[in-house]
């Protein structure tokens, strides 16, 4: 429960050097330690330009009596309505009523006057934060088809798309399909997504099928994946791009379960060959947390 401050108070206590404790404390923050305390929440709401909130600052939050029960029974806390949080608890609260009233040195009041600001739906508060899985290639990939005169796997996770820098499966001692590409995550994890850009060559030797597993652990010899032992199908891909230095963007592949080696099965070629040829790949997460001014509510999005 919320109590708002009104921006004029008259002289109803005595000058002293304590007063109201004003706590350095976000609109959230103060609503669970009210419900701690057992107290309600005292907002002063006020602007840069207000000369009453001013003295109220000055000359009457500083009085004794004031804080000696408002301290008691609230929460206290204050913001100013134009700038950040306070913009935003003026949003989510609906319209405010500045109260004014001049007075004279003698104590008299004048006209009393009210302000009023116009609220909007607060905005949603988003973070974003991408984290790329490090590979290198040595000792954290596999494939059962590498091709021994060219493209190395380690290319494929150096970073670079230039033409002379890819990975190439074997085409000298070819087979037919499938094939494999195994990531070791060195994490457990239950969600990721991956991109890659196929090889700028004319050939176009682009993965044109593939699926997706994943597993606890890699066991058997690491060029002998005939098995799939222990493998978990998460994903089934078809159509995928074709074209020179095409690149692919997956959507977010995600299991019930933790694991921490992809499989890339790739079951066809759109050149019609026994082999692929990529330029990179690169595998990630992405989570996006959103706050609700509105409603108090954190949301958490993995991608």
């Amino acid at each position: 429960m919320i109590l708002w401050a009104a921006l004029l108070w008259g002289s109803l206590f005595r000058a002293n050097a304590q007063g109201v404790e004003f706590r350095d404390l976000t609109f959230r923050q103060a609503l669970e330690q009210a419900q701690k305390e057992g107290k309600l929440v005292f907002m002063d709401c006020y602007t840069s330009w207000c000369g009453p909130c001013k003295n109220m600052l000055n000359n009457v939050f500083t009085l004794a009596e004031a804080g000696e029960f408002m301290n008691e029974e609230f929460v206290c806390v204050k913001y100013d309505m134009e700038k950040g949080e306070g913009r935003d608890l003026l949003k989510r609260y609906g319209d405010i009523v500045f109260t004014l009233q001049p007075c004279s040195v003698d104590g008299n009041g004048g006209e009393i006057c009210s302000i009023t600001a116009q609220a909007a739906a607060a905005n949603k508060q988003t973070v974003t934060i991408s984290k790329d899985f490090k590979i290198t290639g040595e000792g954290d990939a596999w494939t059962d088809a590498q091709e021994t005169s060219e493209g190395p796997l380690k290319n494929l996770f150096d970073g670079s798309t230039a033409s002379d820098n890819y990975f190439h499966m074997s085409w000298s001692a070819s087979t037919p399909f499938p094939h494999y590409i195994v990531v070791d995550l060195k994490e457990e994890t239950n969600f990721f997504s991956f991109t890659y850009t196929a090889r700028d060559n004319a050939n176009c030797d682009n993965p044109k099928e593939m699926d997706i597993l994943v597993s606890k652990e890699l066991v058997g010899s690491k060029p002998d994946y005939v098995n799939e032992t222990g493998t978990t199908k998460l994903a089934s891909l078809s159509e995928l791009p074709g074209t020179r230095k095409a690149s692919y963007m997956s959507d977010r592949i995600s299991s019930d379960e933790t694991f921490r080696y992809v499989w890339f099965k790739v079951l066809s070629a759109t050149s019609g060959s026994n082999w692929i040829a990529l330029s990179e790949l690169a595998l990630k997460q992405v989570t996006t947390t959103i706050y609700d001014p509105e409603t108090g509510e954190t949301v958490v999005v993995e991608d």
